[in-house]
């Protein structure tokens, strides 16, 4: 059996898509039981949010999930063209990734 790299990455995307579509109704129904208090945006503060049933929490990790989907895809793309031997492909492909991670830290900060 073959591997399939295209079947593989839309199976990642439809992984990253779906649970952070799954919290963010996890979280509209904690939002009717318990009120959100003011959410800590650290890793340690979200793992806390979440362990109490803080709404806001599950939400803003719903969101995480959501925007590192297509930089989890692009390292997947990096690894398959890799292990496939493309490596002009596997070259853009960490070049791409480098410009999403450039992107993101510059963007926050």
């Amino acid at each position: 059996m073959k591997f399939d790299l295209n079947k593989f990455i839309a199976k990642t995307l439809a992984v990253g898509v779906y649970s952070s579509m799954f919290l963010f109704c996890v979280a509209i129904i904690e939002s009717f039981f318990k009120k959100s208090n003011v959410l800590d945006r650290s890793f340690f503060g979200i793992m806390n949010g979440l362990i109490a049933l803080d709404p806001n929490a599950t939400l803003f990790s719903g969101i995480v999930i959501l925007m590192l989907t297509p930089v989890v895809r692009v390292l997947f793309l990096a690894i398959g063209y890799f292990i496939e031997g493309d490596l002009r492909f596997c070259f853009y492909s960490i070049l791409v990734l480098l410009i999403l991670i450039f992107s993101v830290y510059f963007g926050v900060h």
